[in-house]
Order: C-alpha cells, then sequence, then structure tokens
C-alpha cells in the first residue's frame, strides 16, 4: 500500500512568481536594466505550510501529484448561469502551468519530496465552484 497525504488551502490560486525586467531611467537620464526577482507570495507558502501540517516525512521516489483548483464563480454572472457553472471546467487565469509550478516548489526542499524531479505523474483540473481553494493530493508510486 503506497502512501497517500490530502489537504486543502483555501484562497485563490497564484501562479509561479516570474522574475520582472524593466527599464530604469535616471535623473541624469542614464539608462539601465534593473532584474526584480518577486517573492514566492502567499499561495507557495500556504502550500508549504499546509502540506508540513499533513505530511510527516518527505516521500521517497516517484511522487504522483493531483492538483484540483476550485474558482469562484464571478458574481457578475447571472444566477442561471451561476448554477450551471457550479462544477464545470473552468478557463480562467492562472494557467496550470504556472499554478503547477508553484504547487511543486512548495512541494520540495524535503517538505513533501526532496526535489520536484522526484515527480513522475500529475494531475490538474480547475473548476468554478463557490469557493477559491486548492486541493492538493499526493502520493508515492
Amino acid at each position: 500500500m503506497s502512501e497517500s497525504y490530502t489537504f486543502t488551502v483555501l484562497g485563490k490560486a497564484s501562479g509561479k512568481a516570474r522574475p520582472r525586467t524593466m527599464r530604469v531611467t535616471k535623473k541624469t537620464g542614464e539608462q539601465k536594466m534593473v532584474t526584480h526577482s518577486p517573492d514566492p507570495g502567499w499561495f507557495q507558502y500556504n502550500v508549504r505550510k499546509a502540506a508540513q501540517e499533513v505530511i510527516p516525512a518527505p516521500l521517497e521516489g516517484s511522487v504522483f501529484v493531483e492538483v484540483i483548483v476550485e474558482r469562484r464563480i464571478p458574481k457578475s454572472w447571472s444566477k442561471k448561469r451561476q448554477v450551471e457553472a457550479v462544477g464545470r471546467y473552468a478557463t480562467a487565469k492562472p494557467d496550470a502551468s504556472n499554478v503547477l509550478s508553484a504547487v511543486h516548489d512548495a512541494l520540495g526542499g524535503g517538505v513533501a519530496y526532496q526535489d520536484d524531479v522526484q515527480v513522475a505523474k500529475t494531475s490538474f483540473v480547475r473548476l468554478w465552484a463557490s469557493r477559491d481553494a486548492t486541493t492538493i493530493t499526493m502520493e508515492a508510486l
């Protein structure tokens, strides 16, 4: 029997923060390029914290990670459209690859596994729901 852990992070899922490069003009008129690396953000921090509470020790070997993102249905939608949307696939930002990158990075470094190269299988689903939440299930393969 393989080890399996599930936990939920409440709040809106966000993608992996990427470094940004911008042109800065000094008072002298000189221009230079500055790179700003944003912090990982609250989403990555909360995923890491929730995993630490549930997973007693990092998983060994290959790992399966399932991510289910629930997106709150916009209040601007009609009542009929809101009712019809519950449980359906959501096509809203952030995109799947950025959310998965943030989740994999948050779980690495000895929290759920030593390195994200251990992730051999991944599943991602984004659904419309009454709340913003992310449910993550991890299983040793």
